[in-house]
């Protein structure tokens, strides 16, 4: 999905995902934040696993806009 709105202003994707060595497809990391008009509209939140679901609660909470 990031991919395809890579070059656009006019969607910020947000993705939470697993993020360890050898995980498919090893893209979205902290880096990974559009380019051209894009820039800055792709938001990586990469992940190790075995994260609780309190832990994401927070993290849903501190990036999200919407509380």
């Amino acid at each position: 999905m990031e991919n395809a709105f890579y070059l656009s202003k006019k969607v910020l994707t947000l993705s939470f995902h697993n993020y360890e060595l050898g995980y498919f497809p090893g893209s979205g990391s902290l880096c990974d934040i559009g380019a051209g008009k894009g820039k800055y509209y792709s938001v990586n939140v990469p992940l190790k696993s075995g994260i609780m679901d309190e832990q994401l609660i927070i993290l849903f909470k501190r990036y999200a806009a919407f509380e």
